[in-house]
């Protein structure tokens, strides 16, 4: 009599959907996952599914599933050819492929808006990276500024480079770390549209913040950010990706934004913005933006969007270190607006973005919760619909 196979419940990362921002191999405690340059990957010998990994992927490429025979899972190598992640494979008749994504406390699977335009992925992979040239630096925040933001602008020549609003980019900085292995990719986020930072260059913006830390070993630099920040004009730069295949912008009229960021997490927003000032719309939906940071002068593109009539998009600023100025917190403008965004919450044309710093997401995922309960609504029920219809995108870090 045949044996009955086996089977394992094998943890993958879907690679159209990961951005390639290095938090799932920081937060392993088991060193399952790497990076090979191209994908990150998962060790099946190595991985128990602790699940420690999920709630801080920004996509949730993360949280994906295959059932294969217990002693053929994917290997290494079969992971690192990925552009996606393929398909279940057959079973044995009576298995069922139980759970090939799991929804978990972090985010769920991404969709993109139904009527956005399709993203293209890794048109420049890891072994044949583009190489672009500074065409300007211009520094955003003031030079008494505790933050040195970065408007970069990256002329890509005659190779087209297949953006879209929302998409990012890697940076491969040059060199190599103290144990000898290239320098991890830095991904930055778009800031201009897909036509270019000036209409019909072939150059693309991204806002860059110089990370300067004091650690317990002394001062860290951000090998990626310093980099960018003090290149210069003419300067090569090389560059992976696009990636990103969720986080993009729905192009029919009657869409309504509600996007929310705090530090550089405005930099797609900037690019929704220029598309939208570029391509106007008979009968658009209103757009909101609430942007968090500490002081007018410590944030990007302030001045740019504040002088942006409330008709084309409503810009409201929270400022957390103003002095004589209460603190207020992008949450804060979320609640201040509670029957307003309830009301766009019962709107299926309603559209939610939020991008920035991982400390952001508790609060404002907390604003959502009270604000549903004031309106008999479930916020749970409703986030993991409003995700599966491509009407929810989260990417902090």
């Amino acid at each position: 009599m045949l044996q009955e196979p086996s089977y394992h419940r094998q943890h993958l990362i879907d690679p159209a959907q990961c951005i390639r921002c290095n938090t799932c191999l920081e937060s392993c405690p088991e060193s399952a996952i790497q990076f090979d340059g191209a994908n990150y990957i998962v060790d099946a010998t190595i991985c128990n599914d602790c699940g420690i990994c999920k709630p801080d992927c920004p996509t949730g490429a993360i949280d994906n599933y295959r059932l294969v025979p217990r002693e053929a899972p994917y290997s290494l190598a079969d992971q690192s050819d990925w552009e996606a992640l393929p398909e279940q494979g057959p079973l044995a008749d009576g298995v069922a492929p139980d759970i090939v994504h799991e929804a978990g406390p972090g985010p769920q699977i991404s969709v993109a808006p139904w009527s956005a335009t399709r993203a293209t992925t890794m048109l420049f992979p890891p072994a044949k990276p583009v190489v672009a040239k500074i065409k300007s630096n211009l520094r955003l925040t003031a030079e008494d500024a505790e933050n040195d933001i970065r408007h970069i602008v990256l002329d890509f020549g005659e190779q087209p480079h297949g953006l879209l609003e929302g998409q990012t980019l890697a940076v491969v900085p040059p060199g190599s770390g103290t144990s000898g292995q290239p320098h991890h990719l830095r991904n930055y986020s778009v800031a201009s549209t897909r036509h270019g930072e000036t209409a019909g260059s072939n150059d693309v913006a991204f806002t860059v913040k110089r990370v300067v830390e004091a650690r317990d070993s002394g001062i860290y630099r951000g090998i990626a950010s310093n980099y960018l920040c003090d290149a210069r004009p003419g300067d090569p730069v090389q560059c992976v990706g696009p990636f990103g295949n969720a986080f993009l912008l729905p192009l029919h009229p009657g869409a309504k934004l509600l996007m929310i960021c705090v530090g550089t997490g405005v930099a797609p927003f900037r690019s929704f913005i220029q598309h939208r000032q570029r391509h106007p719309q008979p009968a658009a939906g209103p757009w909101i933006l609430l942007y968090g940071g500490r002081s007018p002068q410590e944030m990007a593109y302030h001045d740019e969007l504040g002088l942006l009539p409330a008709a084309e998009v409503d810009v409201r600023f929270a400022y957390s270190r103003l002095p004589e100025h209460p603190k207020t917190y992008v949450h804060d403008l979320l609640l201040h607006a509670g029957q307003e965004v309830a009301s766009l919450l019962d709107d299926t044309e309603t559209y939610i973005y939020i991008c920035g710093l991982r400390a952001m997401e508790d609060g404002v995922m907390s604003a959502f919760e009270t604000i549903c309960t004031s309106s008999q609504k479930n916020w749970t029920e409703l986030r993991k619909a409003m995700q599966e219809q491509g009407r929810l995108h989260i990417e902090t870090y």
